[in-house]
């Protein structure tokens, strides 16, 4: 029987100490979990880097990512998320509403990959405006590097979260590594962004099932320092250079390890959860729903310059309003790419 009054309680504690956190450092702290004695464990952002989450099936994967990301987006208000999911289950449509793009999911016949190199394609559009931004800055006598610094001389600038679960659903019989050189294809926007987005306030999580060379590329794994292991097996933690003492045999559904190759501030060898629900009796699962008009990528193929003003006041929320021209121009892009 869950206990929502319990969970309630488990998670505006760990709102409200996060915010706090937050607030002391100046910056985003990530809520990383709590123990079986609810003892909670937060990373500062720089710390955290890019993370991945693997289990499988039935280990309760999904149920923590979309947790973990709840918690995170209201300790983080002003955080911006994109969300792949090459499952197609439907899963992340219960925080759906945290994002300016619908859901990316697989699509069944053609092109697979399709939606996830669309929102890739409106990711690294704003990239290329927050290098514009940045170099604006600059030259106006700002000492700005990355977006903190940013924040600091200039203004409000939202963290950047691109979440993307089985990313080798999406890809199919496509070599990621070989496909890389390829401008715009998906490979070559992921290995970009992780080599040179993180300064400007881009973060990825990836999902799979599995950790094995074969379900995900090298790159990937070498670029996603911070590890959160379900359930999982001898061989996945050998990949993912887990200590090998690690009884993954103690976690229950839903628990995990968790441990951080870049730092030792945050290895933690102690069964982990998170206190959010994902399902139909989470918390405020149900309420998320509708928070923002949908918008499907095939609307999104329809987005010219002569309608952004119309869509601007049809989708309010989705259509960002700080900076017209870039937004502008990047629908553009996108649409032309698009008719392609």
């Amino acid at each position: 029987m869950i206990n929502k009054e319990q969970i309630a309680k488990e998670t505006e504690a760990i709102i409200k100490k996060g915010k706090e956190l937050a607030k002391e450092k100046g910056r985003e702290v990530v809520f990383l979990g709590q123990s079986r004695e609810k003892e909670a464990e937060f990373l500062d952002i720089n710390d955290f880097r890019n993370g991945y989450v693997s289990g499988r099936t039935g280990s309760g994967k999904s149920c923590s990512l979309i947790s973990f990301i709840k918690i995170n987006n209201q300790i983080n208000p002003d955080s911006k998320w994109f969300f792949a999911d090459g499952k197609s289950g439907g899963d992340f449509n219960i925080i759906g509403g945290y994002s300016d793009l619908p859901v990316a999911e697989k699509v069944a016949r053609g092109n697979g990959s399709q939606n996830l190199s669309k929102l890739l394609t409106y990711v690294f559009e704003i990239y290329l405006d927050r290098q514009e931004l940045f170099k604006k800055a600059r030259e106006n006598g700002k000492p700005v590097r990355n977006i903190f610094e940013y924040r600091e001389h200039v203004g409000p600038l939202p963290r950047i979260w691109i979440c993307i679960d089985e990313i080798r659903a999406f890809l199919g019989e496509t070599d990621f590594d070989d496909s890389i050189a390829e401008v715009n294809s998906i490979s070559n926007m992921i290995v970009r962004l992780l080599a040179e987005a993180r300064s400007f306030g881009f973060t990825f999580i990836f999902s799979c099932q599995q950790y094995t060379s074969t379900n995900v590329p090298t790159i990937i794994r070498s670029n996603t320092p911070t590890k959160i292991f379900h359930g999982t097996n001898p061989q996945d933690a050998l990949y993912a250079q887990l200590n090998t003492t690690l009884d993954f045999t103690i976690l229950e559904k839903g628990e995990f390890f968790l441990i951080n190759l870049d730092t030792n501030l945050c290895n933690i060898t102690k069964p982990m959860n998170t206190p959010f629900l994902a399902g139909k009796d989470s918390l405020y699962g149900n309420s998320l729903n509708g928070k923002l008009p949908k918008v499907t990528f095939e609307e999104i193929e329809s987005f010219i310059e002569e309608e952004y003003k119309h869509l601007q006041e049809k989708y309010p929320d989705v259509i960002p309003k700080e900076d017209e021209y870039a937004e502008r121009r990047r629908l553009k892009h996108l649409h032309e790419l698009l008719k392609k």
